[in-house]
């Protein structure tokens, strides 16, 4: 996966990544002019671990999605919330962290 890399993710100035797509095109139609755009990896949380980041796994294609700095940016991906989906098997909203890999 790729993102930006120095994307403001909250109101307090805190920097991290954004606009998360499998493709560059993906991530360069989402604006961030002048970020880089780096490759991640990411995982779900571990006990103890904290994450702004929240992603959609999705069954069908095996890996992540709709990859926000908050739930609620994540959730708004779905019509009718991502509980519906899940119950349907289609997928999984996950608290993921971000890793940046080595280009």
């Amino acid at each position: 996966m790729l993102a930006h890399k120095g994307v403001p993710i909250d109101g307090h100035g805190t920097l991290g990544y954004g606009s998360f797509d499998h493709h560059p095109i993906g991530v360069r139609a989402r604006g961030g002019e002048g970020l880089p755009i780096v490759r991640v990896a990411l995982r779900p949380v571990e006990e103890g671990e904290t994450s702004p980041y929240w992603a959609w796994w999705e069954v069908e294609d095996q890996r992540y999605n709709y990859v926000y700095p908050n739930r609620l940016g994540t959730e708004m991906c779905f019509a009718y919330g991502s509980q519906v989906e899940e119950e349907r098997g289609r997928g999984k909203l996950v608290n993921v962290v971000v890793e940046e890999l080595p280009s």
